[in-house]
């Protein structure tokens, strides 16, 4: 797959470009954010770790103080020179006592200042430790001041412990670097992983606008999109689906010429037909009543043609409300039978009735009647004569099932997926007796059924006629009804059984 390419410089102007943008502004905010967070979480650890060792060595000043401190009393040696104390290198230990009028130092490790390190901490002794970090001598020192009671707290030492962190606060600004340079290789990585993901994901989007406008300027709605180069699931289900949605825009473009072609053919017959007969009678100046009669007949074909397909324009377009009340399915098919009998009858063919049951349904009553009527109609007009058509319905489980089936020529096995379309007729069709529909009578019937939330089938055998079989879904709360009604009935006549044979 060959995807365009995309720099980091390229315009911002673009949904890809945009795209880009937010996310590397957000991800850059991001790595500020955690590069501050881990410094300051580096510092705090190490400055912790610093604090614990100050309190160890303070806690070990202070005993090693008062152990010398008791040695002294017990040798009865006097003297104000502080204790020198032996504490780990690089730490730095003053006590002082604290008297009501009076500083004096009591010990120190070796090398450490006479003065405090932080006198505003030794000026102000509290009970909790206070800790600083202090620039001293041009050094930096980590200093924890801490006082604690003496002599049934009459006097008080202060004990100040302070270390040297002058090599890690050198090394500190490192730290900071470190971070700063981590953050621009993963912001250059991320940049580069996002600049491939966006051409992934958008690029399809790309492809399909350029596609629609090319099929807008060239008319060609053969193109699609390569969906089987698409490297991601989710984009190839996509493309897949696009070029399914063209696939029926195409086939309903190809529908529409077809569409167009049979209703200017099947117009032009009768126009033909009715313009030739009324200039054969301006000819001959006389009135022929035969080609009176075939103008009448053809108008009558013309107005047929003309309210079907107003009335398939009307449906497809949702402008053809249905009423959706109680039906009796079989009074339908016994008022339709009612109203083709004569036409059987002139036609000399027998219509039977093989079956009947009560059909509850709902859905609209005249629709019904319409989508029957057609299906009669139509075995009637494609039997030859003494032919025999047979109607019946019957329940099977939740459906209303109607059947029609004559004994025509049948369907070709070929023509048999197409029969419901508009127009279309099979090839043997055109020869049946009686023939000369529009082929809009079973689009319509598919229509009606398939709006009422039910389908239609169609078995045929050439030579042995045709079945076409409705299958509605039945009323649910009538069905019961009915049931518990016949349930009744039984329970009835077996009560009064026993009462009568009596």
């Amino acid at each position: 797959m060959t995807l365009p390419r995309l720099s980091l410089t390229s315009s911002f102007s673009t949904l890809r470009g945009r795209f880009m943008l937010v996310l590397l502004l957000v991800l850059a905010g991001l790595l500020m954010v955690y590069a501050v967070i881990a410094y300051k979480v580096t510092e705090r650890a190490m400055l912790s770790w610093v604090d614990d060792r100050l309190a160890t060595v303070a806690e070990d000043a202070v005993n090693m103080a008062r152990e010398l401190e008791a040695q002294r009393h017990q040798k009865g040696v006097s003297t104000d020179e502080p204790i020198e104390l032996d504490v780990p290198g690089g730490f730095q230990v003053q006590i002082w006592y604290m008297a009501p009028d009076m500083y004096r130092l009591v010990a120190r490790s070796s090398g450490a200042p006479t003065a405090a390190l932080d006198p505003q901490a030794r000026a102000r002794p509290t009970n909790k430790p206070q800790t600083r970090t202090l620039r001293w001598q041009g050094r930096w020192w980590r200093v924890r001041t801490e006082t604690r009671p003496w002599n049934q707290g009459r006097r008080w030492w202060i004990v100040q412990v302070a270390v040297d962190i002058t090599p890690w606060r050198d090394r500190a600004p490192w730290i900071g670097w470190v971070l700063v340079a981590s953050g621009i290789v993963l912001f250059g990585l991320f940049a580069i992983v996002l600049e491939r993901l966006t051409r992934l994901l958008i690029w399809p989007m790309e492809q399909a606008g350029q596609l629609a406008q090319d099929i807008i300027h060239t008319k060609d709605l053969s193109r699609r999109l390569p969906a089987d180069n698409m490297p991601v699931p989710e984009i190839r289900y996509w493309a897949e689906a696009f070029n399914t949605a063209l696939d029926r825009l195409e086939q309903l473009f190809q529908q529409q010429r077809r569409f167009l072609a049979d209703v200017s053919h099947e117009l032009r017959t009768p126009l033909t037909i009715i313009r030739g007969q009324a200039q054969l009678m301006r000819r001959t100046g006389e009135y022929d009543p035969e080609a009176v009669a075939d103008i009448e007949k053809e108008a009558e074909r013309l107005a047929r043609l003309v309210e079907d397909l107003l009335f398939l324009a009307r449906a497809e377009a949702g402008a053809l409300p249905l009423r959706q009340e109680a039906v009796d399915l079989d009074t339908v098919l016994l008022d339709v039978l009612r109203q083709t009998q004569m036409l059987a009858e002139a036609k000399q063919q027998r219509l039977e009735l093989e079956h009947l049951e009560p059909l509850p349904v709902r859905g609209d009553p005249d629709r019904l009647t319409q989508a029957i009527l057609n299906l009669v109609s139509n075995a009637i007009q494609y039997t030859p004569p003494g032919g025999t058509i047979h109607v019946g319905a019957r329940r099977e489980e939740q459906w209303a099932v109607v059947w029609v089936r004559d004994t025509g020529p049948g369907i070709p096995p070929e023509d048999l997926p197409h029969v419901f379309e508009r127009f279309y007729r099979a090839a043997r069709s055109r020869t049946r007796r009686g023939g000369g529909g529009a082929g809009l009578g079973l689009s319509i019937v598919w229509w009606i059924v398939d709006a009422h939330g039910g389908h239609i089938t169609v078995q045929s055998k050439e030579g042995e006629g045709s079945t076409f079989t409705i299958y509605l879904p039945l009323d649910p709360d009538r069905v019961w009804e009915d049931d518990w009604d016949d349930e009744e009935d039984n329970g009835a006549e077996n009560n009064h059984g026993p009462a009568d044979s009596t």
